[in-house]
């Protein structure tokens, strides 16, 4: 009777075994920073003074940053704004149409055509969503 029991037993014991083994890793904590995808434009100081946007084309498809005033320039004299934008999804090169424009929607620079290669942003680590792909463009030399 004893080993009947046993065998009555084993096929309970190899169902919970797994589910064991799996209660043993830990959890992975996620911070929740944002991402998106988009591409990041770099401006020299020339636009100080002035009232200014970026904006970016991916594919036919156009959009503008926020208008910025006088913005504050870093040390080495540049600065920059993101444009989010879905042409940019993959780790893929893509061409990419930039302009920097005055608050009126004005030229100001560019628009200049570079292809650029994105990279994978993962600012909650690896294991933790979002996954956004960003690009950078530099319109600080034109």
């Amino acid at each position: 009777m004893r080993g009947r029991i046993g065998l009555q037993l084993l096929p309970a014991a190899l169902l919970i075994a797994p589910l064991v083994l799996v209660s043993c890793t830990p959890p992975q904590a996620c911070t929740e920073v944002g991402a998106s995808n988009g591409v990041s434009v770099v401006v020299g100081p020339e636009v100080v003074a002035e009232s200014w946007m970026a904006e970016v084309c991916v594919d036919g498809v156009c959009a503008r940053s926020e208008t910025y005033v006088g913005q504050e320039f870093t040390q080495n004299g540049l600065d920059q704004t993101f444009v989010q934008i879905d042409g940019i999804d993959s780790t893929q090169p893509v061409e990419v149409e930039a302009a920097l424009l005055d608050g009126d929607g004005a030229t100001l620079r560019g628009p200049v055509t570079v292809t650029v290669t994105p990279v994978v942003v993962q600012p909650n680590g690896p294991e933790c969503p979002p996954t956004a792909y960003q690009a950078q463009v530099d319109l600080s030399q034109e």
